[in-house]
């Protein structure tokens, strides 16, 4: 059973290929099997990466929101409660200015009428000045006239003299009298 040494070389080297083939596909298939494993090993593990990263990220949001939201609401708090206080401020201040306006036109309303009654005072003191001034001067007349008076009498008789004087005297004392009438009437028309 000699085969031919060819052949046996032949058939050997074709059986060794073909065992070859057959170790190469069982190789490669188990290498494929376990790359393919492999694939989606990766493939999983990138799946969960992905979803804790997005799971990660949302709760990252949402607590930065969140913060944002409380810093937000604080400084709205604090900007509210600044504006309370200001406008407050701004309430008594303007309620101060107020008051003090008030006092000031009372105040203003007490000098004009000060002014005025001060006014009125003087306005009286001066014509009382001038009725004096005036009476003065009417004294003056009526002792100079007496003095005519009396040297004219002294060449009289002593009866006819003082019945003279008593004549001026009474004279000039009705002549006061209306005048004094007359004024106390002109100041009380005055001051009504």
């Amino acid at each position: 059973m000699d085969l031919h040494p060819g052949l046996t070389a032949a058939v050997g080297a074709l059986l060794g290929t073909l065992l070859g083939v057959v170790l190469w596909n069982a190789v490669l298939s188990r290498r494929k099997r376990s790359l393919q494993a492999l694939t989606d090993q990766a493939r999983a593990a990138a799946e969960s990466i992905r979803t804790t990263a997005e799971h990660e990220a949302v709760g990252l949001r949402d607590r930065q929101l969140a913060e944002a939201r409380e810093e937000a609401a604080a400084l709205r708090d604090e900007v509210r409660r600044e504006v309370t206080i200001r406008r407050t401020e701004a309430e008594k201040l303007e309620a101060r200015l107020a008051d003090r306006e008030e006092r000031l036109t009372e105040r203003e309303q007490r000098l004009l009428q000060d002014e005025r009654a001060f006014a009125e005072r003087r306005e009286r003191v001066d014509e009382r000045a001038q009725l004096l001034a005036t009476r003065e001067a009417e004294l003056l007349r009526h002792s100079e006239a007496l003095e005519r008076r009396m040297e004219e009498v002294a060449g009289l008789t002593r009866e006819e003299a003082a019945q003279r004087v008593r004549q001026e005297v009474e004279d000039t004392a009705r002549a006061e009298s209306a005048a004094r009438a007359r004024q106390v009437r002109d100041q009380a028309e005055r001051e009504a």
